[in-house]
């Protein structure tokens, strides 16, 4: 999700989104193919500017995965240009 695009959404949208981020990392460690696939996780993007609980969620799924090293997967959020 660019900046450009959260700047578009409305307040509902945005505060929706956000739980699906959060439902989805939660999903994600819990899932013993990312362990098994050694799947890693890498997040690009101001990632600061993200509610605090969705900041900790996303570092939580890095630090879950920083270990893996074979399949990468690369989100990118809050990013601009």
């Amino acid at each position: 999700m660019s900046l450009e695009n959260l700047r578009k959404r409305s307040e509902e949208e945005i505060k929706f989104i956000f739980g699906i981020i959060l439902e989805a990392v939660d999903a994600v460690v819990k899932e013993a193919t990312v362990k098994e696939e050694k799947v890693n996780f890498n997040v690009i993007g101001r990632i600061y500017l993200l509610p605090e609980e969705v900041r900790d969620k996303i570092k939580e799924l890095i630090d879950f995965t920083k270990d893996n090293n074979k399949n990468f997967i690369n989100l990118c959020i809050m990013y601009d240009g």
